[in-house]
């Protein structure tokens, strides 16, 4: 249930931090949680000190830093990074603790409240898009996002039918109308949620997109 991206070298220590936010590419996280991570790239640690020294979260999960490339031996800065990340971070000897710390510590955008499932979510032309895989229909979730829930189909991006939700604090609470072993799309757009019938909006076949003569495409990434 935790919506977790990995984040390399080069876009941790291009982030910027926004309150208790690591922005970049048009991303937003609010927990850091750095791995094992004896060895790493000193802008890397720095980046993470930053972060950890404006107030956001910072999980040491396993040994803590202790060297970068910057120098083969004991480099004062990184001591002082390691010790800010000591001052204001959390500390977990292991993983089997990471969920709970987690969730002690922000609001998750998606909390399963019957069987498991994987999520990924993000926010699209100010629409919130989950998509939740291992659940079984009927099951229901909470939603961080509060708004007007629809069933999209993932390889038309149409809208399949809305879903009934009920408000739950700042968010809501959803059953899930189909199981979600292959995946459901869901998506929160701005308004009031809906708490009756489910209404069937249908879906929509796309024609054909035909490619005459030379064409090409771009890879843009995301992080």
């Amino acid at each position: 249930g935790l919506d977790a991206d990995f984040i390399d070298d080069d876009s941790l220590a291009a982030a910027t931090v926004a309150g208790d936010e690591l922005h970049h590419a048009g991303e937003r996280w609010r927990v850091l949680v750095l791995a094992d991570a004896v060895a790493m790239r000193h802008a890397t640690l720095l980046a993470a000190e930053r972060f950890a020294a404006a107030g956001g979260h910072v999980v040491l999960l396993g040994r803590p830093p202790a060297v970068t490339e910057r120098v083969s031996g004991v480099d004062p800065e990184v001591e002082s990074a390691v010790a800010t990340l000591r001052s204001h971070g959390h500390f977990l000897e292991d993983g089997a603790d990471l969920v709970a710390t987690v969730s002690s510590l922000i609001e998750r955008d998606v909390v399963p409240l019957g069987a498991a499932c994987r999520v990924l979510h993000r926010e699209v032309s100010g629409l919130h898009v989950y998509w939740l895989v291992g659940a079984a229909a009927g099951d229901p979730v909470r939603l961080r996002q509060a708004g007007r829930v629809e069933r999209w189909d993932p390889w038309s991006g149409t809208v399949v039918d809305d879903v009934p939700a009920i408000a739950d604090g700042t968010g809501m609470r959803v059953t899930l109308p189909i199981a979600a072993e292959d995946g459901v799309l869901l998506v929160v757009r701005p308004g009031p949620a809906r708490g009756g019938e489910v209404v069937h909006g249908g879906s929509e076949t796309l024609p054909p997109l035909p490619l005459e003569g030379p064409w090409e495409f771009t890879l843009e990434p995301t992080l």
